[in-house]
């Protein structure tokens, strides 16, 4: 077994609580454990930045979609399975 401190400030640690106990944890470092599992078991890496580029460059090129027709087009159910 490994230990390892997390050290969190106070608005982090009650956000910790308050996310704990919004999910069922019964406690800030059960919620935190708990992260840090599904972290560990992730195999995919995500390039955030690469996607952010990757939105700039439909925004450059005219590639976009309104917010307002994307909600009326996931709301005319063509996407349901």
């Amino acid at each position: 077994m490994f230990d390892m401190v997390i050290t969190l400030t106070d608005e982090q640690h009650k956000r910790a609580e308050a996310r704990a106990a919004q999910l069922g944890y019964s406690d800030s470092r059960a919620y935190l454990l708990a992260v840090v599992e599904d972290v560990l078991e992730d195999e995919e890496f995500i390039d955030v930045i690469a996607g952010i580029r990757e939105g700039l460059e439909d925004i450059r090129a005219g590639r976009v979609y309104p917010a307002g027709d994307l909600d009326a087009l996931l709301d005319s159910g063509k996407f349901d399975s």
